[in-house]
């Protein structure tokens, strides 16, 4: 990321979070749904850490679910579209 930014490239990190494109909750168990949840709020905690240390480098960071991947995509960026 630091010899992107040398060069003046703007940084765009989509980042697809796997638990929600892997199995609906629908078709767990209960037990199943609480274990997935405790993970889940682990790895949400983990990716909120990388993406501090990707917004040090000015780089726009988003996570994406499989509902909303190119909405969310799309609104990020023209949001950057914009601030240039």
């Amino acid at each position: 990321m630091k010899i992107f930014r040398s060069h003046q490239h703007r940084i765009f990190v989509i980042s697809p979070f796997g638990p929600w494109f892997e199995t609906k909750t629908w078709d767990l168990s209960p037990t199943d749904r609480i274990i997935g949840e405790a993970i889940e709020e682990g790895l949400v905690s983990q990716r909120k850490e990388v993406f501090k240390m990707v917004t040090k480098f000015d780089a726009a960071a988003i996570s994406v679910g499989p509902d909303d991947i190119l909405a969310n995509v799309m609104a990020e960026f023209q949001k950057l579209k914009q601030r240039a």
